[in-house]
């Protein structure tokens, strides 16, 4: 089944066609959000397509219910520009739907007061040095 579902996505990939579980938005922000997880079971990898063509790859766990945190993407230069956000993983539409964009980062509200954040230490604001 794994290797059924890879072939799709492998054509879907080249000629553009788009899934049933991937996320379609026109570009008017600065910023795609997108919510984390630090479970490891839900690694996946990430492509954003703009314009039919493959522009943006990035791998990590997205989290499928309530994010540990949320990661952002400069996505400016796209403005204006149809995207599809596609995951390798076909169980991750319900973390698809929660990225959504915004010109400011909300979620920095509280920053430094995460539940897994080191607080006797120096933390980089988001992801890791």
């Amino acid at each position: 089944m794994k290797r059924e579902y890879l072939a799709v996505l492998v054509v879907c990939f080249a000629t553009g066609l788009t899934l049933a579980s991937d996320k379609k938005m026109s570009i008017k922000n600065k910023y795609l959000n997108l919510p984390v997880t630090y479970n490891e079971d839900d690694r996946t990898s990430i492509e954003i397509i703009i314009d039919g063509k493959g522009e943006i790859w990035l791998d990590c766990y997205l989290a499928d219910k309530e994010p540990d945190f949320w990661v952002f993407v400069d996505v400016s230069e796209f403005k204006g520009k149809e995207a599809v956000i596609r995951s390798d993983r076909d169980d991750k539409t319900e973390g698809l739907k929660q990225i959504y964009q915004s010109d400011k980062r909300d979620y920095l509200y509280d920053l430094y007061q995460e539940k897994h954040r080191p607080q006797l230490h120096f933390s980089t604001m988001r992801g890791w040095m």
